[in-house]
C-alpha cells in the first residue's frame, strides 16, 4: 500500500509547558523516535509544524498550518492539502510507544472508508489514525464553518471504528500520550521499564 506518514507538531504544548516533540525519552528525542518509526514504514514522511527550523534537520517533508489556531484539524488540513497519497496516516507527536503491528492493521482496515480510527475503551484516537485524502473538502467545509472539533469533520465521514478484537494485542502504552509533565514522566518510567537488562 503506498501512504505517507503525518506527525502532527503543531500544537502550543501549554499544559506541557514546553515543546513535547522535543522531549527526550532514552537517547532520543520523542519527534527523532517518531521520525525514525515511521521511516522504517514508509519513505513518505511529513510533519506539520510552524517552526521549520527546529525540524530541518530530520530530512523529512515539512508543512505549515495554512489556517494557524485552529489545532489539529489545521494540521490534518495542511497535511491532506500538502500529501500526494490518497491514504494517510496520522500520528500525534505525543505518542512515544506507537507500534508498527498497530498501524498497519488500522492502514488494513481502511478499505472503502474515509477514515479508520481506533477506539479502546470507550475513547476515540483520532490522532493514531488512517485518513483518505479525498474527505479534504470535508474538512475544508468544517473549518469554513468555524469549528475546530475533529468529531465534527468525522461525523461527515463514512468512519471505520477498530475496537480491541479487530487489533493486535497491545498494552495500554500503546495509546499512550504525554499532555504535562506528570505524563512525560510516567512516559519515561515506561520506557525504562521496557529497557531493563534481565
Amino acid at each position: 500500500m503506498n501512504f505517507t506518514i503525518v506527525i502532527l507538531s503543531g500544537g502550543k504544548s501549554s499544559r506541557m509547558g514546553q515543546t513535547k516533540a522535543f522531549l527526550p525519552i532514552g537517547n532520543q528525542t520523542e519527534i527523532e523516535r517518531l521520525t525514525e518509526f515511521a521511516k522504517s514504514l514508509t519513505n513518505q514522511v511529513m510533519i506539520v509544524t510552524n517552526d521549520f527550523d527546529s525540524y530541518k534537520h530530520l530530512d523529512v517533508h515539512l508543512v505549515e498550518d495554512i489556517r494557524k489556531g485552529y489545532g489539529p484539524l489545521a494540521g490534518l488540513e495542511a497535511a491532506l492539502s500538502a500529501t500526494s497519497t490518497e491514504v494517510n496516516f496520522v500520528i500525534a507527536c505525543d505518542m512515544p510507544f506507537v507500534r508498527k503491528d498497530l498501524l498497519q492493521a488500522i492502514l488494513s482496515e481502511l478499505g472503502e472508508y474515509d477514515v479508520a480510527i481506533p477506539r479502546i475503551n470507550g475513547l476515540h484516537h483520532p490522532l493514531f489514525a488512517a485518513y483518505r485524502k479525498s474527505t479534504l473538502p470535508l474538512l475544508k467545509e468544517t473549518l469554513d464553518e468555524g469549528h475546530t472539533k475533529i468529531m465534527i469533520y468525522l461525523n461527515k465521514c463514512k468512519i471505520k471504528w477498530l475496537t480491541e478484537t479487530d487489533l493486535p494485542r497491545f498494552d495500554n502504552s500503546a495509546f499512550f500520550n504525554m499532555n504535562n509533565p506528570e505524563e512525560y514522566e510516567e512516559a519515561k518510567r515506561i520506557y525504562n521499564l521496557s529497557h531493563l537488562k534481565p
